[in-house]
């Protein structure tokens, strides 16, 4: 999320020479005419490369240490062989395993972003090359205007459209009988608050800090878990950066050319492969969805999944994007929300203030898996980029005692 930020500087001294020591120069090779934005991103992870290369043998020996350990309680004879020198070993192929996932992410990446959209005859990636040095990033950064006209609206004709609107309908069922004057009164409230939002009388984060207040107030049942609702308000309000998908045509839905699976081609060898013919038996059609390309440079070091968005949405709940506010509510009034208990809870606040990188455990909320709006940005994320490892003890502090 960085790069695009630094695409016009060149790039630093220390980039380009870790990108030589696994055999990719600027302006040669997988990285003719590439885009700024695409040559500062992979300089940063060719020298985390260079750092991983010279850190990873300490790990590995400890990781054998205390695999020994435990093998040793059974085999107390067993002697430990693993020495420093098979850990370099290893650390180099796992470099190895690295470049060649980079080439790879590189040239996946340099075809579809070249790929006509229009319909038109499809070029060679050589004749494409100038379209591939003028290729927008993946991602753009979202204004606190933009991100509030997300929650609140543009205007009253497409609130039904913005996250606020969202998080109503989901609480409407569990908001009737005695409760539908309150309720209504309540909205009333959101649409006034609405209102200065779209006229600049109130920002972002005051505007989600007040939902976030007035959530938490409300009376909540085992289905309207609204305290959890202020909880990810909480987060969205603190969070400071934000990012959604280009919506710049190389990165929006494309189909490969349609490819014919001959008999011969399936039956290549084994049982049936003397029979085989020319006969066509197969007819395959990728399709590459919008985002494909971010959640591709994501996970630059495992290329082998076919469809990297799914795993970024699915896997990424937390660290790089927070749920939707709706999955605090079950369906229907008198349901209760699954993994919405006192273990959950403190599974989760334990998650945040001992391993925040990784993705929340499903075990602990009702998180959803959607991401309806498609922003990218969390606290965790913010705490990155200025160079924390943790979030701030304040903020969990408050989801501790309210959530």
């Amino acid at each position: 999320v960085k790069a695009p930020g630094v695409a016009e500087k060149p790039l630093c001294p220390q980039h380009v020479e870790a990108l030589a020591t696994v055999g990719f120069y600027p302006g040669k090779g997988l990285l003719k005419n590439c885009p700024g934005w695409l040559l500062q991103y992979v300089g940063s992870v060719a020298a985390f490369m260079q750092l991983e290369l010279k850190e990873l043998p300490k790990h590995i020996i400890k990781a054998a240490e205390q695999d020994h350990e435990k093998m040793s309680k059974k085999n107390p004879t067993l002697e430990f062989t693993y020495t420093e020198d098979f850990a370099k070993i290893d650390a180099l192929a796992m470099r190895e395993n690295r470049t060649q996932c980079l080439a790879i992410m590189l040239s996946k990446i340099r075809r579809l972003m070249t790929r006509a959209r229009d319909g038109s005859e499809q070029k060679s990636v050589v004749e494409c090359m100038d379209m591939f040095a003028k290729a927008d990033a993946p991602y753009r950064a979202v204004s606190d205007v933009e991100v509030a006209a997300m929650f609140w609206g543009t205007s009253q004709d497409d609130f039904h459209k913005s996250i606020v609107s969202g998080l109503i309908q989901a609480m409407a069922p569990h908001m009737r009988k005695d409760l539908t004057d309150m309720f209504a009164s309540w909205s009333s409230k959101l649409e006034a608050v609405a209102l200065n939002v779209r006229g600049g009388k109130m920002n972002r984060r005051d505007s989600l800090i007040w939902l976030r207040d007035a959530l938490k107030e409300l009376p909540q049942t085992s289905g309207a878990r609204h305290d959890l609702a202020a909880g990810l308000v909480h987060l969205y309000a603190i969070t400071e950066n934000f990012w959604i998908p280009s919506d710049a045509p190389e990165h929006q839905l494309y189909k490969s050319d349609v490819v014919h699976v001959r008999e011969d081609e399936v039956n290549a060898w084994g049982v049936g492969a003397e029979g085989a013919g020319t006969k066509i038996v197969a007819k395959i059609e990728k399709t590459y969805r919008p985002g494909f390309t971010a959640a591709t440079l994501l996970q630059w070091h495992k290329q082998e999944q076919s469809d990297p968005t799914q795993h970024m949405f699915a896997n990424r709940k937390g660290n790089l994007t927070l749920p939707d506010l709706a999955c605090c509510y079950s369906s229907r009034p008198g349901v209760r929300l699954p993994r919405a208990d006192k273990m959950a809870h403190e599974t989760w606040i334990a998650h945040l203030q001992s391993c925040p990188d990784e993705t929340w455990p499903a075990s602990s909320g009702p998180w959803g898996p959607t991401n309806v709006h498609r922003l990218t940005g969390t606290p965790i994320l913010d705490a990155w980029m200025r160079g924390k490892k943790e979030m701030r003890p304040v903020d969990i502090k408050w989801l501790k005692d309210n959530t």
